[in-house]
């Protein structure tokens, strides 16, 4: 199939005079071939029975290469396609291949359209974005690629490769600011980058170079359309692992700061949502309420640090107030309490609970009421 297509792509006189029709389908056609060598990349299926994985993999990614070069498309339409592809053989961790097609097939087709403009000024959303996606393809792949080869960092080089790497995705980051509404979805993307790649950092040693890394993409999730209750529980799972590496470096002061910091965030979407006359859905309220434990659970155990440390001090951590050192607790909020109090209701309520036999999510449900709000954690 693969030569028949060769055949009816030429560059002959004779062959550009063909209809507009047959173009159509010729490009339908490798389109399909693409989408369907991409799907069963690497499978068993696609694997000769006297090849190596390696050599398949060579092969494959030939033919995938071939299909690109005679294709007859637009050069940015061409390019969009290609880094939807080579982003789908990202997933599947096929990072050499990822390193070899960014080379072959993206790189050379879109440094035309950007020429005399890397500094951003005349690029449009959509080619801007292009630009910084093939960043993350070959920044990305060349992190794994780096960590393959070396797991346990033994090598200094391996941890500078690694951190310009990740570096180079930060500063394509940078790029989509001026676009950040049409681009929010690429800046998504980064964030999830960086926090893959800094978490491999952390396990080798690098942590407080990760911290950087987690922190800028903590920053980056401040745009508008990253703001939304659907990207919330990511936005939680980077504050949450910002917190715990400032609690390694011993930074517990940060580490609150920061757990405030995404506190006060799920307050405000909450008085967001709850101020319209039209009331949230269900799922809504409950992925505000999961976000809200998510961040309480750590505070109460910073508390319980601070008591074992001496200091005393009073944290809130309630969806209602603002949080606090040394504030009075309001009524009927146990949150509000010293670290003293709380661990003294805790351990009240595991008595009673032991000697009134109730159900698991009953006690749940009176564990949970001692670290905040119980209306909130009802869920």
């Amino acid at each position: 199939k693969l030569q028949f297509l060769y055949l009816i792509g030429g560059a002959g006189e004779g062959h550009r005079a063909r209809s507009v029709k047959t173009v159509a389908m010729q490009t339908h056609e490798i389109l399909q071939e693409i989408s369907g060598l991409t799907r069963g990349f690497m499978s068993e299926r696609s694997i000769k029975s006297r090849e190596t994985k390696k050599q398949a993999e060579e092969r494959q990614a030939g033919m995938l290469a071939e299909l690109f070069d005679i294709l007859t498309i637009d050069p940015e339409e061409l390019v969009d396609v290609a880094v939807k592809t080579v982003t789908k053989l990202l997933k599947k961790q096929h990072y050499a291949v990822v390193s070899l097609m960014v080379e072959k097939v993206i790189a050379h087709r879109l440094r035309p359209l950007i020429e005399g403009r890397e500094g951003g000024e005349g690029l449009t959303p959509r080619l801007l974005g292009l630009m910084v996606c093939t960043c993350y393809l070959q920044h990305v792949s060349g992190f794994h690629l780096c960590v393959k080869n070396d797991e346990q960092f033994f090598a200094k080089a391996t941890a500078h490769a690694c951190l310009g790497h990740l570096q180079g995705v930060a500063a394509a980051m940078e790029k989509l600011l001026t676009f950040e509404e049409e681009l929010y979805h690429v800046i998504f993307n980064g964030t999830v980058h960086l926090y893959e790649g800094a978490l491999i950092l952390m396990r080798n040693g690098f942590l407080k170079e990760a911290m950087l890394f987690l922190g800028f993409a903590a920053k980056c999730c401040d745009c508008t359309l990253l703001s939304q209750v659907r990207y919330l529980p990511w936005k939680v799972r980077l504050h949450l692992t910002l917190s715990l590496g400032y609690s390694s470096l011993g930074h517990v002061d940060h580490s609150e700061a920061v757990l405030k910091r995404g506190m006060d965030e799920v307050k405000e979407l909450y008085e967001l949502e709850t101020s319209d006359p039209v009331p949230p859905p269900p799922a809504t309220l409950a992925a505000l309420r999961a976000c809200a434990l998510q961040l309480q659970i750590p505070l109460f155990k910073l508390a319980i640090h601070r008591s074992d440390r001496g200091d005393g001090e009073a944290v809130e951590t309630a969806p209602g107030g603002k949080v606090g050192k040394g504030k009075a607790p309001a009524a009927g909020n146990a949150a509000g309490l010293t670290a003293e109090g709380v661990l003294a209701q805790v351990k009240a309520t595991l008595v009673g609970l032991d000697q009134a036999e109730e159900d698991p999510v009953a006690c749940l449900r009176a564990l949970l009421a001692c670290v905040g709000d119980g209306a909130a954690v009802t869920a």
